[in-house]
């Protein structure tokens, strides 16, 4: 979507904050709640419980979905769920990306995991029918260009 590139202090910083945040989610579910209808639950709570979409429930039907900022895939696996014809798990860290790669595989290849910055979105406007953001934007380096780039 934008064309600038990213600093290589801005990567740094991203880094960090991206390989914090891997850890979290590493922890985040422990050994004793890695069953897959546990993961399911939290999943689907989380989307339709905790942060309720204003959408009809076929709205994800037939949709190519961008998560930005997957974290550990929750959203990304609610899209898929619903019939989204194509998900992208987007995130700037590859542990990340591993996490959500791993509680999702029972989904096969419904979702499609990216290495990138909410900075540097690596597909051309108007790509996605529904795209999600939440809790990123924030730890950034540059707000409004993260708001600009899911824009």
């Amino acid at each position: 979507m934008s064309n600038s590139s990213i600093s290589s202090r801005q990567k740094e910083i991203e880094k960090s904050t991206g390989d914090l945040y891997a850890s979290i989610w590493d922890n985040f579910w422990t050994e004793s709640h890695n069953d897959t209808s546990s993961w399911e639950d939290f999943a689907l709570a989380s989307m339709v419980e905790w942060e309720p979409l204003p959408v009809a429930e076929d709205f994800f039907e037939n949709k190519r979905c961008l998560d930005a900022g997957t974290g550990m895939g929750r959203a990304a696996r609610y899209f898929a769920q619903q019939g989204a014809n194509e998900v992208i798990a987007l995130d700037v860290s590859p542990d990340c990306l591993r996490n959500a790669k791993v509680r999702n595989s029972d989904l096969g290849d419904k979702i499609k995991y990216v290495e990138s910055s909410v900075l540097n979105i690596p597909y051309p406007d108007r790509s996605f029918d529904f795209v999600h953001c939440d809790g990123v934007i924030h730890h950034t380096v540059d707000p409004l260009r993260a708001f600009s780039e899911l824009v």
